[in-house]
């Protein structure tokens, strides 16, 4: 959840830590990257000694968690909240927007409803048991969002068959984030040598590059295995 241009808020950011790992629970941590760039992370529960009742943690983690943001949405004079998804981050920018009057931003930038069809479950299912519950949160956040931004034609229609509203609706394409450079033919394009040469990597024969955090569900260990 983004509020405004700088703060981003991870709701639960110590989930896919081990369960025995006291960073699981609890306040939620600040950390200032820079002057315009803040990261606040919420945890999986608000205290260690109520890890056996999972349930009741994470709720009054996630209350700490409201509670703090509202405070720094009246300090900071923020004017709008942004999800990147429609799920559990959608409901809880919602809620958050409810709560101040301010425009709520979902953004949709791949089908859901094609990927819990073809794996046959919801896509956050520690969260949401079923499909049908996951589709009807989707559904609620989609028709209430005070605009909806999409990565493609593709993605519009998904949204709008979710009940989005259309004149809510726009496409931002994520090409905006590529480097002009990658859109000239090949010849035109910068080498890069030194860049590669800095790395120490002398030879394009096999060079592997993978942008991502080293946990499981990141399937680091895939790329690894298709090369």
């Amino acid at each position: 959840v983004a509020l405004g241009a700088g703060d981003v808020v991870p709701p639960f950011a110590s989930l896919l830590l081990p369960e025995n790992s006291p960073d699981r629970f609890g306040p939620p941590q600040v950390h200032r990257l820079a002057e315009r760039h803040t990261v606040i992370e919420g945890k999986l529960g608000r205290f260690q000694a109520l890890a056996k009742f999972p349930k009741l943690n994470f709720a009054l983690s996630q209350i700490g968690l409201i509670g703090l943001l509202l405070g720094l949405i009246v300090r900071q004079r923020i004017r709008c909240i942004r999800a990147e998804d429609p799920l559990y981050n959608g409901a809880f920018a919602l809620l958050l927007a409810r709560l101040t009057r301010l425009p709520a931003i979902i953004g949709v930038w791949a089908t859901m409803g094609r990927h819990r069809k073809r794996v046959g479950q919801s896509t956050m299912p520690r969260l949401f048991r079923s499909v049908e519950q996951e589709e009807k949160v989707e559904r609620f956040v989609l028709k209430h969002a005070d605009r909806v931004l999409v990565g493609n034609v593709d993605n519009r229609t998904y949204v709008l068959e979710q009940g989005a509203s259309p004149e809510r609706t726009a496409i931002f394409r994520v090409g905006n984030a590529i480097d002009p450079s990658h859109f000239q033919p090949l010849s035109q394009r910068p080498s890069g040598q030194s860049d590669l040469e800095e790395l120490k990597i002398h030879s394009l024969d096999r060079v592997l590059i993978c942008v991502a955090r080293l946990e499981p569900v990141k399937k680091v260990d895939d790329a690894i295995k298709a090369t």
